[in-house]
């Protein structure tokens, strides 16, 4: 084949093959950092922790998954611990009712609004920002904004180890650490709002009650 002809081909073909172009860039991440867990969805949450069952002191238990369930307004954590009890923290109508393992008794305390972490989707990322973004990473085969930080506990000395990893695109957390515990986003799956156990809307209607109650008159009895 002469070059004359050569030449001539790929003059007719070279116009038809696009040159490759370079993927766009991902920006660096916006606040807010996480997005709200869909309506109607459930979160499971794997939890590890360096302390092995051997090395935790006897009768101590810690969490080992954890479940959010979102409706609206409303939303339960139920959490499983190594020891086989389950607690539940439910967030109703502008309330945080909370009852330790064992069916102990149920704490009501009245929510800030939005600002308050515990009545945040994924409480505890209240440290993240663009001061400790760290660049992309893939995790769990994900493309991740990766956060890092160290904070000193307020009032201690002790400092706490902070690690993220978010979704590029759903904004949801992938794998996150706080010190020694690991958590995972094991799945998300469409579930209704379980109905809230008789014990916890008991507590509420009381702690309801004893609101209305004038402070003047609680001062007066006692109460």
């Amino acid at each position: 084949m002469n070059r004359f002809f050569l030449s001539s081909i790929l003059a007719l073909i070279l116009p038809w093959i696009a040159p490759a172009q370079d993927q766009d860039p991902i920006p660096a991440p916006a606040p807010p950092f996480l997005a709200p867990i869909p309506d109607n969805t459930a979160c499971t949450i794997k939890v590890t922790n360096e302390l092995s069952g051997d090395k935790l002191p006897p009768g101590a238990r810690i969490v080992k998954q954890m479940i959010n369930i979102k409706s609206g307004s409303a939303r339960v954590l139920i959490s499983d611990w190594t020891d086989g009890s389950r607690s539940q923290t439910w967030f109703v109508n502008g309330c945080r009712l909370e009852q330790a393992p064992g069916n102990g008794p149920i704490t009501v305390t009245r929510l800030n609004g939005n600002a308050d972490p515990q009545n945040a989707d994924f409480p505890g990322f209240e440290w993240l920002s663009l001061s400790n973004y760290k660049g992309l990473e893939k995790k769990n085969s994900i493309n991740c904004y990766k956060f890092k930080d160290q904070l000193k506990l307020t009032g201690q000395r002790v400092t706490v180890d902070y690690l993220a990893y978010i979704d590029v695109k759903t904004k949801m957390p992938v794998s996150w650490d706080v010190g020694a515990n690991h958590f995972n986003l094991a799945s998300m799956e469409a579930a209704a709002m379980p109905a809230i156990p008789q014990a916890f809307s008991e507590s509420l209607k009381a702690y309801r009650i004893a609101e209305s109650i004038p402070r003047s008159y609680k001062k007066k009895t006692g109460l």
